[in-house]
């Protein structure tokens, strides 16, 4: 790890699989800090559960170069959640999030819903499946994303809500709506 912490070269690092567990969330917070160059992180299915999303929600505060980060298959629970988010709110290059079964319920989306309400963050790709949201939690993001311009995909597959709902629908639509408008900016 100490090699890593003056890296000025290496962009993508995936630990996936590795038992990481929050003590090396707290070492891999280092690496993530407000000199770092790494864009791409992937810590899936690494024993990490709140604490370790309390380590690494801090460094996303400081943190300008990070665009995706994989945390699936933890244990962050609302608390590492809440924790994780926490770091978003100052944080504008994050682009790709996936934060799927994590046993993330109530707690966590309705802190998900205040950070897509800001316009600082720039979340694109948000993958929460696989977690404990229910129909309120998904209702209180259909209030959030109404205003969001950058959000073109949140999947929310295998939660404990009605994907045919409403709400379901408007999210569906809003993100295909964003996706559209990005594609458009992009060719003119």
């Amino acid at each position: 790890m100490v090699g890593l912490t003056k890296n000025a070269r290496i962009t993508h690092l995936d630990l996936s699989h590795n038992k990481i567990t929050n003590h090396g969330s707290r070492l891999l917070a280092r690496l993530i800090d407000k000199d770092s160059v790494i864009s791409f992180i992937c810590l899936a299915d690494n024993l990490i559960h709140a604490e370790g999303g309390r380590y690494l929600g801090r460094a996303l505060k400081m943190n300008q170069s990070l665009q995706f980060l994989n945390l699936r298959l933890n244990r962050l629970t609302d608390s590492g959640g809440q924790s994780l988010l926490e770091g978003l709110h100052q944080q504008s290059t994050l682009t790709n999030l996936n934060i799927a079964a994590n046993s993330l319920g109530s707690a966590f989306a309705r802190s998900f819903a205040v950070v897509l309400q800001e316009r600082q963050v720039k979340l694109r790709f948000v993958d929460v499946s696989s977690n404990d949201l229910n129909n309120e939690d998904v209702e209180s993001i259909t209030n959030a994303i109404k205003d969001n311009s950058t959000l073109c995909d949140l999947e929310l597959r295998m939660n404990q809500h009605n994907p045919q709902s409403e709400a379901h629908q408007f999210i569906k639509r809003v993100t295909y709506q964003n996706e559209l408008k990005t594609q458009l900016r992009a060719i003119c």
